[in-house]
């Protein structure tokens, strides 16, 4: 059955120890000590042995003992209890594998010491120090908070839902990094600037290679020009003489020849001319009476300025996941 919840009061808490909490086994011992604190209470060998070493003959036990016992056992549930059921971590205390305590307000479990309860134990070995990921591993809680709040030097993998950017954070390598996106991953942010993108997305930085580039898919099945990380294409292009079509431009060119006789046909076609004496060289001869023409081509032009072959396009950062440590782009790179 479980039982209702209820407050745990320390048992002798008002009471001062001269005279009322001793010393376990010190009174049979001959030399009474009192104190308050369970440390001092069960630093004699008594405590260990029970009540055997603590009374004198068949008497029975003497009740500053029996107070000292019973404020012990009361002292620790209360702290159990005052702590949620999990104590901080004490660096005296032995611990075996699957322990649980608790360090700058963090869930840690012990990964060291026989879980029968054999030596060697796991004592002394701060969960916070640099080596403590050899002793202990963190109960992953995740936290959440103002970008303000982030714990300064949590455990490797600890977990933080950044409430400032709305970012689920993990600590990893000694740096905040966010738990989405893994290695050579690149994404595109839409930001006034770029402190701004990385503001709200740590762990990450500029991919300088796609600055002012779209990017496209590469090609499995190629290492060239489609290869993972080759670049191809221009902003503005001039096209050469090979790209353009062949082609020509074609005019009519119309004159009068100076020495023909009447009919002559000196050009592709002729017009007789219905007023020699307007047109022409005005001579009596018969060099004016017809106008001709011939094709010819144009005169070149245009200065041959590239011109801009941009797709319509609209600019983002592009960032990749940045982890200290590990790699950022998953293929060589130069």
């Amino acid at each position: 059955m479980k039982l209702p919840i209820k407050r745990s009061i320390q048992f002798a808490g008002d009471i001062t120890p001269e005279g009322n909490i001793a010393q376990f086994g010190s009174l049979a011992a001959a030399a009474p000590q009192f104190s308050a604190d369970p440390d001092i209470i069960q630093s004699l060998p008594a405590w260990r042995g029970g009540w055997s070493p603590a009374v004198v003959g068949n008497k029975s036990p003497a009740m500053q003992d029996m107070v000292a016992a019973q404020y012990v056992f009361s002292y620790l549930l209360t702290q159990l209890q005052q702590r949620g059921g999990v104590l901080e971590w004490n660096p005296a205390q032995d611990y075996y594998a699957d322990s649980v305590t608790t360090r700058n307000g963090l869930i840690y479990i012990s990964i060291f010491g026989d879980p029968t309860g054999n030596t060697p134990a796991n004592i002394g070995h701060d969960p916070a120090a640099p080596d403590g990921a050899n002793y202990w591993t963190p109960v992953n809680m995740r936290r959440s908070g103002p970008t303000a709040q982030r714990p300064q030097n949590p455990p490797q993998g600890f977990v933080y839902l950044d409430t400032t950017i709305w970012q689920e954070l993990v600590w990893a390598n000694n740096v905040w990094v966010t738990t989405f996106g893994g290695p050579g991953m690149v994404i595109d942010v839409d930001a006034p600037d770029l402190n701004t993108a990385l503001t709200y997305y740590p762990g990450w930085s500029l991919y300088t290679p796609g600055v002012r580039r779209v990017i496209a898919g590469a090609d499995p099945a190629t290492l060239g020009a489609y290869a993972p990380g080759a670049q191809r294409g221009e902003e503005t292009h001039a096209l050469t003489t090979d790209e353009m079509p062949s082609h020509t431009h074609t005019f009519k060119d119309a004159y009068y020849p100076q020495t023909s006789t009447s009919g002559e046909n000196h050009g592709t076609n002729y017009i007789p001319n219905p007023d020699p004496t307007r047109f022409g060289a005005r001579d009596n001869d018969n060099n004016n009476d017809s106008l001709f023409y011939r094709n010819a081509t144009t005169d070149p032009t245009g200065a041959g300025a590239p011109h801009n072959v941009m797709q319509p396009t609209l600019y983002l950062f592009k960032l990749i996941k940045t982890i200290p440590g590990t790699p950022t782009a998953l293929r060589p790179t130069a």
